[in-house]
């Protein structure tokens, strides 16, 4: 038997692929749909992030890296010149760049500012007996500094740094390489001064100047000198270096030795002449029988009455025999073994009279035949005269 028909029932339709969400405030979270996106559950209220850009600090990094390299190595070259401003003065120890330190240092030498060139000197020497205005006022007058050119070499460090210079001093010039060394945020110059032995001067016989100064003052035989041109000569007016008596030190590395070979002045016999005068005029206003020209009589006695002769204060006076002598034409001979006598044959008549505590007045002519100057200091000549008795 056939099953009895059943009632239609109808059946539930199959689920869409969407499915309606909980309004807000019914659920415990919202649902967010993109397109063409997987279908996330967000939170509720939540705004949707956009998607993340590509990080560029990688590329930061890289250039910060590039650019510290550059200042490190051949960098530093450009980073210093680009900082120089030749056309500028450098002010006093404030040298911005290591070619600064170098053209202020040199450019202080030629204005014959010695504090200011220091200034650019990592170690200031402890003899400055010639690091003076005085010596380098001299150096000027003698051979100037000019054309003065600084460049700084590459390869060196922020805090080292070598520096090429030229440079005339008067018609010398000079390729002279420079060691730089940054101290806190300036540059100073390491090897600034050349250096000079002064014994060949020490042991002339004589005092030395150089550049005016005597060598006897410095602290050692051997001193620091600026770059620049020195004179030497010697102190006494009355005597002149024959060899070459002008150094130029160019050279921070080297060491100059100095010698001095000794002559007389263009005028000497004529400054000898005057000499011997003032020396002879000085003796003869002396109140002695016997002066310190050695000259005149020692223990005079009188054989009539057999007593020495003494004479009263002011008893002794001496004066020419005769006319005041010429000693103009007078003929010194002079010795570089003993470069500070010289000796002259004359003839001078003196006479002396004698007002004795005896009551009796003495009366003598001498003349003088030979002088012997000491001029060691020409402003105090010693001169010793030899002498017969004619009376």
């Amino acid at each position: 038997m056939a099953p009895s028909p059943q009632p239609w029932v109808p059946q539930p339709a199959p689920a869409p692929a969407w499915q309606p969400q909980p309004a807000p405030g019914i659920g415990a979270s919202a649902q967010s749909f993109v397109p063409n996106q997987p279908w996330v559950s967000q939170p509720y209220g939540m705004p949707v992030p956009p998607p993340k850009k590509k990080s560029k600090t990688w590329l930061i990094v890289l250039i910060c890296v590039l650019v510290l390299a550059l200042i490190g190595g051949g960098g530093s070259y450009w980073y210093f010149v680009m900082r120089d401003d030749p056309s500028k003065p450098v002010a006093a120890g404030h040298a911005k760049t290591p070619q600064a330190a170098v053209r202020g240092y040199l450019q202080a030498l030629a204005a014959g500012s010695a504090n200011d060139a220091l200034s650019f000197v990592s170690s200031v020497p402890g003899d400055g007996t010639f690091l003076n205005d005085g010596v380098l006022a001299a150096s000027n007058a003698i051979n100037p500094i000019t054309n003065i050119v600084a460049t700084q070499n590459a390869g060196g460090t922020k805090q080292n740094a070598t520096v090429d210079a030229t440079f005339n001093i008067g018609d010398t010039s000079a390729d002279v390489q420079y060691s730089v060394e940054q101290v806190d945020k300036y540059y100073f110059v390491s090897n600034a001064f050349g250096s000079v032995k002064l014994d060949g001067l020490l042991d002339s016989g004589v005092d030395v100047n150089l550049n005016g100064v005597d060598v006897t003052t410095a602290s050692s035989s051997q001193v620091p000198l600026f770059p620049g041109a020195y004179e030497t000569a010697p102190a006494n007016p009355l005597l002149v270096n024959t060899s070459n008596s002008t150094i130029t030190v160019t050279d921070p590395n080297g060491m100059y030795a100095p010698t001095v070979t000794l002559g007389t002045a263009p005028d000497f016999q004529t400054q000898l002449a005057t000499l011997t005068d003032q020396v002879l005029q000085s003796c003869l206003a002396e109140d002695a029988i016997y002066t310190s020209c050695h000259f005149g009589t020692q223990d005079p006695y009188d054989n009539t009455t057999n007593e020495d002769i003494v004479a009263k204060p002011g008893g002794a006076n001496w004066s020419y025999d005769g006319t005041t002598p010429d000693l103009s034409g007078t003929t010194f001979s002079w010795d570089p073994s003993d470069p500070t006598t010289a000796t002259a044959d004359v003839t001078i008549k003196v006479k002396l009279s004698i007002s004795a505590t005896n009551g009796y007045d003495y009366h003598g002519t001498f003349t003088l035949t030979a002088v012997t100057i000491d001029f060691s200091d020409p402003d105090n000549p010693v001169g010793i005269f030899d002498y017969d008795r004619t009376s």
